[in-house]
């Protein structure tokens, strides 16, 4: 059996999360990892008249998963999650949670 593709799916998939937690797309609180809303439009045209980077999909995937998170979220969660993605990004805390 050829496990050759599953381990580089793996590898794949290790370097995302790495490309996740350092790039400054995503705040990350609580164990949750939300798009930041700071980041620049730049990448919104790559994607609609661009040649869009694989981390470029993977975060307009998460901010499809963000907006479906915060449209079923009972009310007070919905506030207290938003409320924490605008302190963070207000605050400039880099991905790990330090201030840069």
């Amino acid at each position: 059996m050829n496990t050759e593709p599953a381990q580089d799916t793996i590898r794949q998939g290790t370097v995302m999360l790495r490309e996740m937690k350092n790039d400054g797309s995503y705040l990350h609180f609580e164990g949750m990892t939300w798009p930041n809303p700071d980041d620049p439009a730049e990448r919104g045209w790559r994607l609609i008249h661009g040649a869009p980077t694989r981390a470029d999909v993977y975060w307009a995937v998460s901010c499809i998963e963000a907006y479906r998170q915060l449209v079923t979220d009972p009310g007070r969660v919905r506030d207290k999650r938003v409320a924490a993605i605008r302190f963070r990004a207000a605050a400039g805390v880099t991905p790990e949670g330090t201030k840069p």
